[in-house]
């Protein structure tokens, strides 16, 4: 495909201006729910939501996860993933969750008229920032085709890439495979930049603690492959 970033930066526009404060629990928040289900729909897609409580400060909240599935010839699945909360301490998200989010959903937007052997899903989950509790529902509570890969979208821009990054680790169990760890350096490689990972003594570090602060962590902890993928940017707009 031939990604339309002007596009992905609109999405990723329109969620900070529109949605500036969507902490989970948050008014903000239910309403960028309720516009992400809108544009899936609009996209073509059956929209698969999973609603579930989370407790934020000794205080009860819904988060809400939504997904779609763009078929393939076969049982099998591809995951891309990213989170759409931001922290109560923050405005706008723009790089932190904005972006991965307008990626995503303009990947699904050119994907979904495309045959793919396998399946692929979009998932857009909540609750990051208190524990990455929506990928943990999601990956605990999802039934479709079997997971053969997760793709973790954080602080993804849509233009203005520098470079790329990756984590690795998972929450207290799990690490991602070599082979996904070399696909994805190849393929950053392959589209000209540096891929920015954690190695040698610094890997070992990481891995001695055993814990994660993104999305990829508790998905790791399941066995299932998963990655973490960023970017660094130069656009002062993310």
């Amino acid at each position: 495909i031939d990604f339309d970033g002007a596009k992905a930066f609109e999405f990723a526009y329109r969620l900070s201006k529109q949605f500036p404060y969507r902490p989970t629990g948050s008014k903000g928040n239910e309403e960028a729910f309720r516009w992400l289900h809108e544009v899936l729909k609009s996209l073509g897609y059956e929209v698969y939501v999973q609603e579930f409580n989370v407790t934020i400060e000794s205080a009860r909240a819904v988060a809400r996860n939504l997904y779609v599935i763009k078929e393939g010839k076969l049982r099998e699945a591809i995951v891309i993933l990213t989170n759409y909360d931001m922290a109560p301490t923050s405005w706008e998200a723009a790089s932190d969750t904005s972006g991965a989010v307008g990626v995503v959903l303009q990947l699904a937007r050119e994907l979904s008229n495309i045959d793919t052997k396998r399946a692929i899903i979009f998932a857009f989950v909540d609750a990051e920032e208190w524990g990455m509790h929506g990928a943990r529902y999601f990956i605990e509570k999802y039934g479709g085709p079997e997971l053969k890969v997760v793709i973790v979208a954080e602080d993804l821009a849509p233009s203005g890439i520098r470079s790329f990054s990756a984590e690795s680790n998972g929450q207290f169990k799990g690490y991602s495979p070599l082979w996904l760890r070399v696909l994805v350096r190849e393929v950053v490689s392959l589209e000209g930049y540096e891929l920015l990972n954690s190695t040698g003594l610094l890997e070992l570090v990481y891995r001695s603690i055993g814990k994660s602060f993104t999305d990829q962590g508790p998905i790791l902890a399941k066995g299932i492959p998963t990655i973490r993928v960023g970017t660094q940017s130069d656009d002062p707009e993310l």
